[in-house]
């Protein structure tokens, strides 16, 4: 923090069920604004966390099966949604297997003055809807078979939660209010913008990310005292749905593993640890969780570096 370029940072800590917030710096450059466990932070794809547990209680719910051939879902042909013979399944888009691209549109980020690429960005998401969405995924072509090697994509996250909508017939937004929000008590700032104002790496104050369609991969909002309350829940297991989140999707504890979005390892005692890490054009995020030791830690900060 006593580096130049550093604004403010929120630490919230769980241990036994016992909280502990720390904050550094400001909440907004220039002014002596520390922030408290109620700021409002963007937490970047830690985000892809909360539609991970949507989909689990849809499992459970018997609404989808994670083998399901995603094209099940989507409202007309998608013959490139397959490599040769093997479909993108549900449980593809959840274990980062899908082999989707990264961003739709794939342009998104390109632009003639770097310092210029996040505005741009939220620019055109601000007009990006659902349909521009599913015309442009029929660009897409998959590299090898679905489930095989994993990448990171924002389109298989939204796409995910463009799927639930269909199956409930509701909204992303409502699904996160009943499933989360409500029941652990958070604010849930899914409608409005952060308190604490955002930086890049240099220092340049960036725009929010308060496009609908960016919040299932990396646009929610909460504050440290939120998402304490969300690693407790996660901590204590209390249902089916949350344990099938953290269980690997892909690969192995005691070599490399991925959950329902989570990044599950295996400690050198054998304990487990879950984590992830996230990052907006003025965010950054991190949490882990350590299931054995009832431990958990959020930082959240205002400055994408």
């Amino acid at each position: 923090m006593r580096q130049p370029g550093r604004v403010g940072l929120s630490v919230g800590i769980t241990r036994n069920g016992r909280t502990s917030f720390y904050h550094f710096g400001t909440t907004e450059k220039g002014k002596s604004q520390v922030a408290t466990p109620h700021t409002v932070y963007e937490i970047g794809s830690i985000s892809k966390t909360f539609i991970s547990l949507l989909l689990a209680h849809a499992v459970l719910e018997k609404r989808v099966d994670l083998d399901d051939d995603i094209r099940k879902y989507l409202p007309e042909a998608y013959p490139n949604l397959a490599f040769g013979s093997q479909p993108i399944r549900l449980v593809h888009l959840a274990n980062m297997t899908s082999r989707l691209p990264n961003n739709l549109p794939e342009n998104l980020f390109q632009a003639a003055n770097p310092d210029s690429v996040a505005f741009r960005a939220v620019k055109i998401l601000r007009s990006y809807a659902k349909q521009n969405f599913l015309a442009d995924l029929h660009q897409a072509r998959l590299d090898t078979i679905p489930g095989l090697l994993p990448r990171h994509s924002n389109v298989a996250t939204q796409l995910l939660a463009y799927i639930l909508e269909s199956v409930y017939q509701t909204s992303y937004a409502d699904l996160l209010a009943r499933y989360v929000n409500q029941p652990l008590h958070l604010a849930g700032a899914t409608d409005t913008g952060p308190n604490a104002t955002g930086y890049d790496g240099k220092g340049h104050p960036m725009p929010p990310l308060t496009m609908a369609t960016a919040l299932a991969a990396g646009g929610l909002r909460y504050s440290a005292a939120d998402m304490v309350k969300y690693l407790q829940y996660q901590l204590a297991a209390p249902d089916k749905a949350v344990t099938l989140t953290q269980q690997p999707a892909w690969g192995r504890l005691d070599d490399e593993a991925i959950g329902f979005n989570w990044n599950p390892d295996q400690m050198v005692d054998s304990q487990r640890r879950l984590q992830h890490s996230g990052g907006t054009f003025g965010y950054a995020s991190y949490c882990a969780l350590y299931p054995e030791r009832q431990f958990g830690i959020v930082l959240l900060a205002n400055e994408s570096d």
